[in-house]
């Protein structure tokens, strides 16, 4: 999902080793798991092919490489011919391309911190308020709230919209949705007038990639069902989804550090890529079960009494 806050991707570019006639493209991303500070990278070299779209080919090489140190975590074993192109790769890549793969493990690890201390305005929990990721993940707040953050973008028709995810913060609150915002930009004129960026409408959606609502601020309807279809049909819809149900999870689980006794999920109840029927809501605890504030009592007899 790239995006104005992208930290997982490194552009796809052409290189030559001494080992390897050929040109390869490079390919690779950090460590995907925005709860994790590792420094791990996967990098993958393919073989250049004419016959594929641009930068697609055979994957020649895949190393996963520590970005601080640029020496392999995982070595397996292989033939002579591809252990001499990984230690070409790793002493011939430039000293460029390495300082911006760490720029993006800092700013990876800024992500990750913002996550483990953010806190969502009580007020707004209860109310249900619909909470901008980006807003959570971005010290700069998203295009919703001001800023400039956004998840991605789509370019139908030659016509760029940047769009905003959102979610209801509210733990006890089952619904299954999330809503894209969709901002169209106008390009710089000719004259000198700067880009603008204007919101057209928002989408509300299923966890299951389902639409439900279409709330226009501009537009035609006609229009603005041919955009979302544009980006619902895309390769990157399976995998966008993918990655706001967890958004939808992970706002929700911040949401719980403003109530303590609730906030003590059982380990087993949080795993790095929840399943799609934990996203929406905590788990349910029975009233004859042990409480997961973990004080040995049956949740009947502790945090269900406070509870109400």
């Amino acid at each position: 999902m790239a995006s104005s806050e992208d930290v997982t991707a490194s552009p796809l570019r052409q290189f030559r080793l001494t080992s390897c006639p050929d040109p390869l493209w490079v390919r690779g991303h950090l460590c995907a798991n925005p709860d994790c500070e590792c420094a791990e990278t996967f990098i993958e070299l393919l073989e250049h092919d004419e016959t594929q779209p641009f930068g697609w080919g055979r994957v020649k090489l895949s190393l996963e490489v520590d970005v601080e140190t640029w020496q392999e975590t995982k070595k397996p074993a292989r033939p002579a011919a591809l252990e001499t192109l990984a230690q070409d790769f790793l002493r011939e890549y430039p000293a460029s391309e390495r300082h911006r793969w760490r720029a993006a493990l800092t700013q990876k690890r800024r992500l990750t911190r913002r996550l483990q201390e953010y806190r969502i305005d009580p007020k707004l929990v209860e109310a249900g308020t619909l909470v901008p990721f980006g807003d959570i993940a971005s010290e700069h707040r998203s295009l919703w709230s001001g800023g400039n953050a956004y998840a991605f973008s789509i370019q139908p028709d030659d016509v760029e919209y940047l769009l905003v995810d959102l979610y209801c913060p509210n733990p006890d609150c089952e619904c299954r949705d999330f809503h894209l915002a969709f901002f169209r930009c106008t390009p710089k004129s000719p004259g000198g007038e700067p880009k603008s960026v204007r919101m057209c409408f928002l989408a509300t959606l299923s966890l299951d990639g389902d639409v439900k609502t279409i709330q226009r601020e501009e537009g035609t309807q006609a229009d603005a069902s041919r955009v979302l279809e544009t980006w619902r049909d895309g390769p990157t819809f399976v995998t966008d989804m993918e990655d706001f149900r967890w958004r939808a999870w992970k706002i929700k689980s911040i949401a719980l550090r403003n109530d303590p006794p609730r906030a003590r999920w059982p380990a087993a109840e949080t795993p790095e890529s929840p399943p799609a029927d934990r996203l929406s809501s905590p788990p349910r605890v029975g009233r004859n079960d042990p409480c997961p504030c973990g004080s040995g009592k049956k949740f009947k007899k502790c945090c269900a009494k406070s509870a109400g």
